[in-house]
């Protein structure tokens, strides 16, 4: 079974619902600053061109994106 990456529609998603509520939208070098993830990898998997993703980068991406929202975006693949 292969693996896909949707952090290109979680980020929209995620960034719609910011700016509904008058937030700032939240983008890769942002994300990439506050998580110490390099901005490379984060841009290689918003774009799709991601050949592995490591769990360490997982784990520090995680706490950047809401539970609520996350909870959400599991539920699809259940």
């Amino acid at each position: 079974m292969s693996v896909s990456c949707r952090l290109r529609l979680l980020l929209a998603q995620l960034n719609v619902e910011r700016a509904k509520s008058g937030q700032l939208t939240i983008s890769l070098r942002r994300i990439a600053q506050e998580s110490e993830i390099a901005q490379s990898v984060l841009v290689s998997l918003h774009t799709g061109r991601s050949q592995r993703v490591d769990y360490a980068t997982i784990d520090r991406l995680l706490p950047h994106l809401p539970q609520s929202f996350l909870s959400g975006a599991y539920r699809q693949f259940v």
